[in-house]
């Protein structure tokens, strides 16, 4: 009975969940402290500057290389990154934007962009668009309104397809052929698909060539006539300049003669006053 007893009051002991306990511990400590080290870059970079390269990044946050490799990739594959691979740097991305605008804190685009986005609101009275890249589309970062009373809406941190938007396509448009082919790639477009968009991007290159724009006529709405300018930033960054509207406002001759002039006109203000080219 001794034993028995015995037996008892060590088999509580024994039968604890101490282990377990302790792997997810160990595994939520994990996670968090991953979530912390990815945040730590994040927030590096509304500190010191819009561009950073891996060793800076090592440097100011004292994490090894290796690691910092792994965050900036899986940052760059979320959206909240964007690598410049002529420079070897990053920058803030759409996904980083929209949670808070903080890349746009950093070089004050809005305040030196607004008055001409006004501008050309009010010339072509429709809405006008000041956009980057978020992986399958372009986030609005500045936007301004015309005065008619009928007009497409679109707010700042919204979005619009890449493919089929003259703000997209005049993206795609400043690209090199590689980073043309890296984008399709990325999107896994579809073959047929590539060739396809890849004829409508040459066309917009072509047209931006020769007259400073590119249009969407109903591609994207069927019912939304847009034109499009690129703007290329002095440290590779590309930027998209859109107007867009009701077609039976904005007809698809005006857009060509009028209003997708007044966008190569205003985007090379806005060029010039960031320092960069069209």
């Amino acid at each position: 009975m001794a034993r028995e007893a015995v037996s008892r009051q060590k088999s509580p002991r024994r039968a604890t969940a101490t282990k377990p306990a302790r792997g997810e511990k160990a595994k939520e400590a994990l996670t968090i402290s991953a979530l912390e080290r990815g945040l730590a870059v994040l927030e590096v970079f509304s500190g010191k500057g819009t561009t950073l390269g891996n060793q800076e990044l090592a440097r100011l946050t004292k994490l090894p290389k290796a690691t910092i490799s792994r965050i900036t990739n899986t940052l760059t594959k979320a959206g909240f990154l964007i690598n410049n691979e002529r420079l070897n740097t990053y920058e803030l991305g759409g996904a980083a934007m929209s949670l808070g605008f903080a890349a746009l804190s950093r070089v004050d685009i809005g305040r030196l962009t607004r008055p001409l986005l006004e501008e050309l609101a009010k010339v072509v009275n429709a809405n006008v668009c000041l956009g980057m890249r978020d992986r399958d589309h372009m986030l609005n970062l500045e936007t301004c309104q015309g005065p008619g009373l009928i007009a497409l809406q679109l707010a700042p941190g919204s979005r619009v397809p890449l493919i089929t938007t003259a703000m997209g396509r005049a993206y795609l448009a400043a690209l090199t052929d590689d980073g043309i082919d890296k984008v399709l790639t990325e999107l896994e477009i579809k073959p047929v698909e590539k060739k396809k968009i890849a004829g409508k991007i040459n066309e917009a290159q072509a047209m931006i060539s020769d007259v400073g724009f590119c249009l969407s006529i109903g591609e994207w709405h069927r019912d939304i006539n847009a034109a499009g300018a690129p703007i290329i930033l002095p440290d590779g960054r590309i930027l998209a300049l859109n107007i867009g509207g009701p077609s039976f406002l904005m007809p698809e001759e005006q857009m060509r003669k009028k209003h997708g002039p007044a966008v190569a006109k205003t985007a090379e203000q806005i060029a010039r006053t960031l320092g960069g080219r069209v």
